[in-house]
């Protein structure tokens, strides 16, 4: 979902992240890391990847990577996290993550995993200098054919511009202004938008599936509390109007 606000990795989902890291945990104990050059290196990491990939709900990132990309990958987030440190590097992995539309919670816990397990196998060959990581991620495929990013700006301002889109905006900050301090505050209205389409498009991956991987998204955003949790509800209600201009 797009238009994740700067606390979206707090959580990130109780439910994935404890299973990640309870699958880390056996992996790390089974390996006892493995050393430079060692040929257990590569499996161990993409094993411990394709595994957590089976606990996702909908789609991680990874499906879409090879192999090699996933050491490559996870060589390139140890050498990003050794030069600018975990602050630094977390946050631009994760605007990373939001450029390419994949800011569902399952995704910066599997970059979570592929780092912590990388650190002690794939890692620890230095033969060869990284890639850059933007090099190695895939962009989240497009429902529909696919649009651009400037084609999706258009489709966001040109509903921003319609009787719907003001309807949906103003819906959603006349609630906001009973509630106080709720998440929407702090977004625009683009971001509204962008992250209504981001339902749209959890709605037509996942189908039965969605509301799951919608509380999902919920908690990792830290939006639990009565009022933000009203304000989610609200916006799932009038995502709709959003979906047949921007969904796509």
């Amino acid at each position: 979902m797009s238009s994740a606000p700067p606390n979206s990795r707090r959580g990130v989902t109780a439910i994935l992240h404890g299973a990640l890291a309870l699958l880390l945990i056996a992996t790390l104990a089974a390996c006892g890391g493995s050393p430079a050059g060692d040929p257990a290196a590569r499996p161990t990491l993409v094993n411990a990847i394709r595994d957590a990939e089976d606990l996702v709900i909908g789609h991680a990132l990874t499906e879409l990577m090879s192999n090699n990309e996933l050491v490559e990958a996870a060589r390139a987030l140890c050498d990003l996290h050794d030069r600018l440190g975990p602050d630094e590097a977390s946050q631009q992995t994760e605007a990373l993550l939001r450029s390419l539309d994949w800011n569902a919670p399952a995704n910066p816990a599997m970059l979570d995993l592929m780092l912590e397990i990388g650190r002690t196998t794939v890692c620890l060959d230095t033969g060869a200098p990284a890639s850059p990581l933007a090099e190695l991620l895939p962009e989240r495929p497009h429902i529909g054919g696919g649009a651009t990013g400037a084609e999706v700006d258009r489709a966001v301002a040109a509903f921003l511009d319609t009787d719907e889109g003001r309807h949906f905006v103003a819906t959603i900050r006349n609630r906001q202004a009973t509630l106080g301090e709720v998440f929407t505050v702090s977004m625009s209205d683009v971001e509204l938008v962008r992250h209504a389409r981001g339902i749209c498009w959890t709605w037509a991956e996942l189908g039965p599936d969605a509301d799951a991987e919608l509380r999902s998204a919920q908690e990792a955003y830290g939006w639990t509390g009565e009022a933000d949790t009203e304000m989610f509800e609200l916006l799932l209600d009038v995502a709709d109007a959003a979906c047949i201009t921007v969904g796509a």
